[in-house]
């Protein structure tokens, strides 16, 4: 996650293996009931593997969706479009235990200081 300006967008940066060179559109983040759209998608590079290929993109969503999705009890869910196929990501439950609750801690630290 890239923080650059409070009354910026929050830059959520990922990597996806594939067996095409195709950049993901990320077209949304599910959290619960509410979903998100994503403002821009970035590709930063693609690297040639054995296997295939991994992708390193970046996708931007407003802060105020950050904070729905931090905040919410329910994991997101990353929805995407890889070439023609649609496909999505989420974290296991321990690992998003993890890192709302360092994610919590750095909003709460942003908040405090706004103040």
């Amino acid at each position: 996650m890239t923080y650059l300006d409070w009354n910026d967008s929050v830059a959520i940066n990922f990597t996806i293996h594939s067996s095409i060179p195709n950049a993901p559109k990320v077209t949304n983040i599910k959290s619960g009931e509410n979903s998100f759209i994503c403002d821009k998608t970035e590709r930063y590079f693609v690297d040639v593997t054995n296997n295939g290929y991994i992708i390193r993109s970046s996708a931007k969503y407003h802060k105020n969706d950050l904070d729905k999705i931090v905040f919410s009890k329910d994991k997101p869910i990353f929805c995407f479009q890889l070439g023609n196929t649609e496909a999505s990501a989420t974290y296991s439950d321990s690992a998003w235990k993890k890192d709302s609750k360092k994610l919590q801690s750095i909003l709460n630290l942003i908040y405090s200081l706004k103040q």
